[in-house]
């Protein structure tokens, strides 16, 4: 029997082919923004010409330049940190495993939140950045069905083998590929800390449209003020990789101005040198 079956080479080809869609969508995103910001730039240019005042060219030039520069920026900086996380998914995948094993306090706010699904009467729940797929694995553990969902397919190709009985699939935070109202929770268990304070906002909305009213969300990540540089990943390659320190206060802003009621929050190692949160919230 050959190594591939034609359902795995199905999968991989409706993986890659979801890749490309969120990297078309991106790029479009980024170009719309150039656009925004060059119009924007050219009805200047038409208010100084009707007014008769007087056009500063080298000015203009320069602002083309760097509004230009800033949105290549923006569209490199994305695909170098995808890619970076591609490449280092297995350095990754064996940093994690056990993890929930030596952090007591990681594993009672998942199983609290396993026990809230149930009560809410069972339900879809979304782990939105899976990774590897353990704490998927640890909520299908504890009876929740589950659905991993993460960005980069080599981590997809690690959690299918880990977890053979559960489901994962390519995708991105920033446009969920699930209806609106579709799970009753998610896990974004420090799954936002690569995102960017501009688009946690949107991601935000974009769990609020897909969980059910009263949906349960639960959100993981590393408090503090900073953005720290990656140049070395966890197997020694080289990626270029930014992580982002956050407030609990932040973060609750966020999710309140995305509709979400904060129910609870815990502070893990307050005296670490990176102390971490989880925080519940509820969808309206």
């Amino acid at each position: 029997m050959g190594l591939f079956t034609r359902s795995t080479l199905d999968s991989n080809i409706n993986d890659a082919a979801k890749v490309g869609r969120r990297a078309v969508r991106g790029a479009s995103d980024v170009v719309d923004s150039a656009s925004t910001q060059l119009r924007g730039l050219l009805d200047e240019l038409d208010g100084s010409i009707r007014d008769a005042k007087d056009i500063n060219v080298d000015q203009l030039r320069k602002d083309l330049q760097a509004k230009l520069k800033t949105a290549r920026s923006q569209f490199d900086g994305s695909s170098s940190a995808i890619s970076d996380r591609f490449n280092d998914a297995a350095g990754y995948a064996d940093k994690v495993r056990g993890l929930l094993q030596g952090s007591p306090h990681l594993r009672a706010s998942l199983t609290l939140f396993a026990e809230l699904v149930h009560e809410a009467g069972g339900g879809l729940v979304a782990d939105v950045g899976c990774g590897p797929g353990y704490v998927a694995g640890y909520l299908h553990d504890a009876g929740v069905d589950v659905l991993g969902i993460d960005l980069a397919p080599e981590m997809i190709a690690i959690a299918r083998h880990d977890h053979p009985a559960l489901r994962f699939e390519v995708g991105t935070m920033t446009d969920l590929d699930l209806a609106d109202d579709s799970v009753v929770g998610i896990v974004a268990f420090w799954s936002v800390i690569h995102v960017p304070d501009h688009a946690v906002p949107g991601v935000f909305q974009q769990f609020g449209r897909v969980l059910r009213p009263q949906g349960l969300l639960l959100v993981g990540f590393h408090v503090g003020d900073e953005t720290r540089h990656t140049s070395e990943g966890y197997t020694g390659r080289p990626v270029n990789m930014d992580s982002h320190r956050r407030r609990p206060g932040t973060i609750k802003g966020w999710l309140r101005d995305a509709g979400f009621t904060i129910e609870a929050e815990l502070i893990i190692g307050p005296d670490a040198d990176v102390p971490g949160a989880v925080i519940f919230a509820r969808s309206s």
